[in-house]
């Protein structure tokens, strides 16, 4: 409604000085497996909260720092301590900070997670449930999870206007958010024709390269949205 950027997505990027762009779907699945993650995922959230620490006390941006998390990070037990040191160091008010955890690492253990998601709720960090509708999660244990924000799977969004059964799909997704009075997020909005697919279904949020493509640092913020953009929660920046 505000046709204004609400917040970014902080993203890592690989750049070998011998291979070049190394792709995150490559060198992320090594980095969890081989337990890098942890400490990778929390350089990434202080680099994040450092960030938007900055960025407020410049006056230059007032909303969230979105922070994907890893279901590798979430099994560590020092995950939670981890996060409200860094808040601490940072003096980063929870407000502003967004933990992103995909449908699949949180319904892999549900019951495990419920009391870990509550404390950091309780810290006032908004959670967002990411890649919502890939087939992990059913509605019993979702109605269990504290969450803030679905963000449907960009599946669904891309094929919303060429495919009926995906838009009625997302309509189901749409209604169950707002029992649980969850906003909603579209990603992947890449055309003028999803985008006002997405507005009809009320969603509150998009992202997508029609808003913005990942970019470095020192761009973010030299851009302004287009007044015809809705809004979007996360525009992807490269903190690397």
């Amino acid at each position: 409604q505000t046709h204004s950027i609400v917040g970014f997505e902080a993203l890592v990027r690989w750049h070998h000085p011998e291979l070049g762009f190394v792709s995150p779907a490559q060198f992320i699945p090594v980095a969890e497996e081989s337990k890098l993650i942890i400490p990778l995922g929390e350089w990434i959230l202080k680099k994040a909260c450092m960030q938007m620490v900055e960025w407020r006390e410049e006056n230059l941006f007032d909303g969230r720092m979105a922070v994907n998390v890893s279901g590798v990070q979430l099994d560590d037990s020092n995950f939670q301590t981890m996060v409200q040191t860094i808040l601490e160091q940072t003096r980063l008010n929870a407000a502003y900070l967004e933990l992103e955890l995909t449908e699949s690492s949180l319904m892999s253990n549900p019951e495990k997670w419920i009391e870990d998601l509550d404390a950091l709720d309780a810290l006032g960090i908004r959670l967002a449930i990411d890649d919502f509708g890939t087939g992990y999660a059913s509605y019993a244990r979702l109605k269990n999870v504290s969450a803030d924000i679905l963000k449907i799977d960009g599946s669904f969004i891309r094929s919303i206007v060429s495919n009926s059964l995906d838009y009625q799909i997302v309509a189901s997704i749409c209604h169950l958010a707002r029992m649980k009075r969850m906003l909603v997020v579209a990603e992947y909005v890449e055309s003028e024709e999803i985008r006002s697919a997405v507005i009809s279904l009320g969603i509150d949020y998009m992202q997508g390269y029609l808003i913005g493509k990942p970019q470095p640092l020192h761009e973010t913020l030299e851009e302004q949205a287009p007044d015809a953009l809705a809004p979007v929660l996360s525009l992807c920046g490269d903190i690397g």
